[in-house]
């Protein structure tokens, strides 16, 4: 009986150390064994990475704010046509008003100096200074500078147009003239008007210093028989 017991308690242990074993077999198993995946609906194999969270994170987008698209186009458009805009030609030389087929023609713009210097200063009463506009051959013609400024003492120009030029030699030209006169009717030529229109031909030659050209001589320009000047209408 007691062979019995024993014989019994042994094949119970050896169950025991059977079961534990294959116990610790299953689990091992289970902890070493794949695990799998199950991509969402959102996700494909190319869009898993890897890598440490702040490999993860988004990259941040620029906060500056851009021009739109319209400023773009609207600057360009700006640009081209202030390129294109020519600038314009002065179509005037101080007080002198040159006609359109002289606006380009440096030759007349020399003569137009001249012209506005001598106007301006007669206007201003600047005597000395329209009186050294003319050449030396010219001041013995006109007498006296005392007699010559005389006669320009109420005197005022407006409406001065250079109409044309004439070539010389030596780089000599004449430049005709039309102007009005503003004048006490005592220092009118008629001794009654004291608006007259011009027409008068310069005729003007070179020199040395800041204007290019001196008066040398003043003759008429209206038809031949007919007065330089009338009453203005």
């Amino acid at each position: 009986m007691g062979l019995v017991v024993a014989a019994a308690l042994a094949v119970l242990a050896l169950s025991a150390l059977v079961y534990l074993f294959m116990r610790n077999a299953q689990d091992s198993g289970s902890a070493s064994g794949p695990t799998s995946v199950t991509l969402g609906p959102s996700l494909s194999p190319s869009t898993l990475t890897t890598g440490s969270p702040s490999d993860e994170t988004p990259t941040p987008t620029s906060s500056a704010p851009t021009s739109p698209a319209t400023d773009t186009a609207t600057s360009a458009t700006t640009n081209t046509a202030t390129d294109s805009v020519p600038v314009p030609v002065q179509t005037t030389v101080g007080v002198v008003q040159l006609d359109p087929s002289l606006v380009n023609d440096s030759a007349a713009r020399r003569a137009a100096t001249t012209l506005s210097a001598f106007f301006t200063a007669i206007t201003e009463q600047r005597f000395r200074d329209a009186y050294a506009l003319y050449t030396s051959a010219a001041r013995r013609r006109l007498g006296s500078y005392s007699a010559w400024s005389a006669g320009y003492a109420t005197t005022s120009y407006a409406g001065i147009t250079l109409t044309s030029t004439d070539a010389g030699t030596g780089g000599a030209m004449t430049a005709h003239v039309t102007f009005t006169s503003h004048q006490s009717p005592r220092d009118a030529p008629d001794r009654a008007s004291d608006c007259l229109v011009w027409d008068l031909a310069y005729r003007l030659v070179p020199a040395v210093g800041a204007t290019p050209l001196r008066i040398d001589r003043v003759e008429s320009d209206a038809p031949t028989g007919a007065k330089p000047f009338h009453a203005c209408p």
